[in-house]
């Protein structure tokens, strides 16, 4: 069987959905949670390693936003995912950026799992806002669906494996937070 992303960071791996929905809550965001067509079976993993003001997770679901930016990375299975009025299929090469201003809903197959990564609200505009000429008239709103494959977003992809990667690693200077929150200061 092959190594699930932040595997040394497992918070859980359950059948229980109560434990699940509750515990996903807490590291995400409180959201509702129920099998559908599964006969009842749940196989549900839950990674994260948070990172001062990211948090990176794996995930066999996701939950409703929050007041923070998320965008999800399928990394098996498929499904379908809805932020408002919009909908976009998600399956390995694509993914989801959802905003905190509409609710989310999903559907997952039995064998669904998925990279997220959680950016706080506040600490992405703040940082947009200190770039010469960019001020923000208005919350940002990014399209729901993304193509992995090629272009922008296929090395903005190849930047989230990296940190992945570099965090299951011992001896990660991203797993240093002294040295995380140098790097941060020095960019503000």
């Amino acid at each position: 069987m092959s190594r699930l992303p932040l595997e040394q960071f497992e918070v859980f791996h359950t059948d229980n959905l109560d434990l699940a929905r509750e515990t996903v809550g807490k590291v995400l965001c409180p959201h509702k949670l129920s099998l559908v067509g599964r006969d009842g079976a749940l196989d549900a993993h839950l990674h994260s390693r948070r990172l001062h003001n990211i948090g990176l997770t794996y995930a066999a679901y996701g939950g409703e936003p929050g007041n923070f930016y998320v965008v999800e990375v399928a990394l098996a299975g498929k499904g379908v995912i809805r932020s408002g009025n919009r909908q976009t299929q998600l399956m390995p090469g694509r993914a989801a950026a959802v905003g905190p201003a509409e609710p989310l809903t999903q559907r997952l197959s039995a064998s669904f799992g998925h990279l997220v990564l959680r950016i706080e609200r506040t600490a992405l505009e703040v940082q947009l806002s200190n770039l010469p000429g960019t001020p923000l008239a208005r919350p940002l709103d990014f399209r729901l669906g993304m193509d992995l494959v090629a272009g922008y977003a296929r090395r903005w992809y190849d930047l989230a494996r990296y940190w992945v990667a570099d965090v299951d690693r011992r001896g990660s200077m991203l797993n240093h937070h002294s040295l995380l929150m140098e790097s941060v200061d020095a960019n503000s």
